[in-house]
């Protein structure tokens, strides 16, 4: 969040990829990559009446991921290494 003395400019250089998950009826979840490009500018206006400008770009990134999701009692538990315990 920039200071009261901040104004911020963001600008999306792209339309974002999806982010999703679908997980199967067994527990099994695949998600999709998500990646987002932002170029944020600040003007930050000093006491001496200076105005400065930082200007920030950003890629975020979210990588594709594989696993298990299970439940016992009221848990919910994930793995990316291996499959639920079997219930009885």
């Amino acid at each position: 969040m920039p200071p009261d003395s901040t104004t911020r400019r963001a600008i999306a250089n792209e339309v974002p990829n999806a982010l999703g998950i679908h997980i199967y009826p067994n527990g099994f979840y695949a998600t999709i990559p998500l990646e987002r490009s932002v170029h944020i500018e600040d003007l930050e206006t000093l006491p001496s009446g200076r105005v400065t400008l930082v200007q920030t770009d950003m890629t975020l990134m979210a990588g594709q991921a594989f696993g298990w999701l299970w439940t016992t009692g009221n848990q919910m538990y994930f793995s990316m290494n291996r499959p639920p315990p079997v219930q009885c």
